[in-house]
């Protein structure tokens, strides 16, 4: 039997329990990981949108 213990991890985004080691280690369970980055790229192109209309400056 294998005593070995597993640090339990959480979702960032919904706080289930994270079962893979890919999932601890991104902080994000496959559905969420998936999500979040989809969310990433939407802000990026929302900001890319506004710095067009805003000729860029400050």
């Amino acid at each position: 039997m294998n005593n070995e213990t597993v640090e339990e991890k959480y979702c960032g985004r919904c706080n289930r329990k994270l079962k893979s080691e890919k999932s601890r280690e991104t902080g994000f369970g496959p559905v969420c990981k998936k999500k979040h980055d989809l969310e990433k790229v939407t802000v990026v192109e929302e900001i890319g949108e506004n710095l067009d209309k805003d000729g860029g400056t400050e």
